[in-house]
């Protein structure tokens, strides 16, 4: 079973209906057949959407929960090592340093990032959610 790492990309277009990739998405954060993984400033990043944008500071707790919940003991934090890992990338890539912490954190770990921006879906750093193998379907035990 494949980790993935998603970004806070991913999580918030899971939570608003109106984005044009919820349904996959979605699809992602409920997957079956991979576990999940999210870097603790995943956590501040859907915050930071959910009051600024949504103006909605339930939806930012209630995130946070969720993203907490699915990901378990693959919360990754941002320590020493991948700190500088993320500057090294973002001044090597000209990504943001929120970005790289992303994909420092993917090389680590060994992980596939799964993310919405193209600053790291155009280089090749991620895949789009759309990308992600859908879950099988349930064994119908009425077919033999």
């Amino acid at each position: 079973m494949a980790v993935l790492l998603l970004d806070a990309t991913v999580w918030l277009a899971a939570k608003d209906e109106a984005d044009e990739a919820h349904e996959a998405c979605r699809a992602v954060v409920a997957t079956i057949s991979h576990d999940l993984a999210a870097l603790d400033l995943t956590l501040y990043e859907t915050a930071n959407v959910a009051v600024t944008r949504w103006r909605d500071v339930t939806a930012a707790v209630e995130l946070g929960g969720v993203i907490r919940v699915a990901v378990g003991d693959r919360l990754l934090r941002m320590d020493t090592s991948l700190h500088a890992s993320a500057a090294t990338l973002a001044a090597a890539h000209g990504l943001t340093v929120y970005d790289a912490a992303y994909v420092a954190a993917r090389d680590a770990s060994d992980y596939a990032l799964i993310s919405l921006d193209q600053d790291l879906l155009t280089p090749g750093f991620a895949i789009h959610p759309r990308d992600v193998p859908p879950d099988p379907p349930a064994d119908d035990e009425t077919t033999a």
